[in-house]
Parts: C-alpha cells; sequence; structure tokens
C-alpha cells in the first residue's frame, strides 16, 4: 500500500515538473510599435460661433501593443 502511494505521488510530481517545463518554454510573444507623425489643422469659433482654420500643429504618435500568453498591452 505504502509503495502504491509512494508511485503515486512520483507521478504525480513528474507530471507538475513536466506541466511547468513546458509552461517556460513558450515563446515570449509578440511586440510591436508605431511611429507615426502627422499635421493636424487648428480650428478655432468666430464671434459669428463657425469654425475657421486657426493654424496647423505637428503631432507625433508612439504606440506599444505587445500580446504575451494571451494577456495584451498597450
Amino acid at each position: 500500500m505504502a509503495l502504491k502511494n509512494k508511485l503515486r505521488l512520483g507521478l504525480w510530481i513528474c507530471s507538475v515538473w513536466m506541466v511547468l517545463v513546458l509552461c517556460s518554454c513558450q515563446s515570449e510573444g509578440e511586440k510591436v510599435e508605431h511611429v507615426e507623425a502627422f499635421i493636424a489643422e487648428n480650428i478655432m469659433m468666430n464671434a459669428d460661433r463657425f469654425s475657421v482654420p486657426a493654424g496647423y500643429k505637428k503631432v507625433n504618435s508612439i504606440t506599444n501593443y505587445e500580446d504575451n500568453r494571451g494577456a495584451t498591452q498597450s
């Protein structure tokens, strides 16, 4: 009886160890970085409550996206 329990415990430990080893071998995931630069038009309201162009503004944008083992970060 004691030998069966030791064998079951040994098999259970081996199974858990194999699962942990296989989980640690997964890839790191996908990392993407988007860099954008564009020009946006500034608009202001005049006295008659109409929108008129007031100028232009340079805008930069950097977006990082990471998909790692089902968890997504941006």
